[in-house]
């Protein structure tokens, strides 16, 4: 967004990604306009991800879910 050809505003839009594995939930921050390259994303980056505990039923219900 430009306004009076003097002052830019960048406007960043940037999602949680939230990606369920064997080993739990794990949450990642990616900007929006990437989000179809995270087929492309090593698993060896995703392992440095702390992983979420379940806490919720919901949770375990999502988890479930991924298992079967």
């Amino acid at each position: 967004m430009s306004i009076s050809g003097s002052l830019k505003t960048t406007l960043s839009f940037i999602d949680r990604v939230t990606i369920l594995s064997e080993n739990g939930a794990r949450s990642i921050t990616v900007p929006i306009d990437q989000i179809g390259n995270l087929a492309q994303i090593s698993p060896s980056i995703f392992s440095k991800i702390i992983p979420i505990p379940i806490t919720t039923p919901e949770d375990a219900f999502m988890c479930g879910r991924f298992e079967e």
